[in-house]
């Protein structure tokens, strides 16, 4: 007897006999190892800090300022000292004068004691005040100094061949302070029209640097002949001593003036400790819309 095969089970879309059949069959023992493969990372949610809005930063961010020594910061300031020591010798001047006037009422008529004593204090503290001013002013030109010397000799690659300790101290300390700066900066004239061969700014430098010179020395002969000179006896010797110290102080008003003019004269060429690092202010950026 024949048994009949049972019909072949029908493709659910071609509608034909389907002649395969899918076996599964077990994983191949033994000591083979299964590559596992690394589960990827969850996807972070993205976070912001703050709500986020369309624009531009309304507060922009300042450079940080560059980190100046002790000495870079003194001589800053030695362009704006010297404007107050010469309006200060300028004023003990003027005191001077007054009391000069003074003196030559008071030898045909008798005037208060209020009025000669309070002379006096004035001329006392303005001279006192413009002394106190130049001992500051002369530390920091002498930093400036030592500062304007390095800075030079580091743009052109070469070595400041004086200590600079010793150009410091003796850039403001007596006797020294009368002739080492204008060495120090006569040394650097020289060698920079040397390499660089600007005949018309090294001419500029070299006249206000004389100029200086000149009335430096002649201001400190004529402090010490006007403090000598207070010592007089007579009434006369003492009126003209008082014309002597404002003459003095002017000198020394004229000497700070044209220290400031050679300190500018130097930065515009080369700039210098007080405008080098000066940072700049932020910007705003602000959208504009057409009209």
């Amino acid at each position: 007897m024949t048994i009949p095969r049972s019909p072949r089970p029908l493709h659910p879309v071609l509608r034909r006999p389907i002649d395969h059949r899918w076996t599964a069959s077990p994983p191949p023992s033994g000591s083979a190892a299964r590559t596992v493969r690394p589960k990827r990372a969850p996807a972070s949610t993205p976070r912001y800090t703050r709500i986020p809005a369309w624009g531009l930063h309304q507060e922009p961010s300042r450079p940080e300022p560059a980190s100046r020594t002790r000495l870079q910061s003194l001589a800053g300031y030695a362009p704006m000292l010297l404007r107050f020591t010469a309006a200060l010798y300028l004023a003990s001047a003027l005191a001077e004068l007054i009391r000069y006037v003074i003196v030559l009422v008071n030898r045909d008529r008798l005037l208060p004691p209020v009025v000669a004593h309070g002379s006096d204090l004035l001329v006392v503290t303005l001279a006192c005040t413009a002394l106190l001013f130049a001992v500051g002013t002369a530390i920091a030109c002498a930093a400036w100094l030592v500062e304007h010397r390095r800075g030079w000799f580091a743009r052109e690659g070469l070595v400041d061949p004086r200590r600079r300790r010793i150009q410091f101290i003796g850039s403001f300390v007596p006797p020294f302070a009368l002739f080492y700066p204008g060495t120090l900066l006569g040394e650097l004239i020289h060698a920079e029209q040397a390499r660089e061969g600007d005949q018309h700014e090294a001419a500029t430098s070299r006249s206000l640097l004389n100029a200086w010179w000149t009335l430096w020395v002649l201001t400190w002969i004529c402090a010490i002949a006007s403090a000598a000179w207070r010592i007089a006896d007579t009434i006369q010797a003492q009126a003209n001593g008082i014309l002597f110290a404002a003459f003095t102080n002017v000198l020394a008003a004229g000497c700070a003036i044209v220290a400031l003019l050679l300190i500018q004269h130097r930065e515009s060429l080369h700039g210098g400790p007080a405008n080098a690092e000066s940072a700049r202010s932020p910007k705003r950026w602000i959208a504009s819309v057409p009209a």
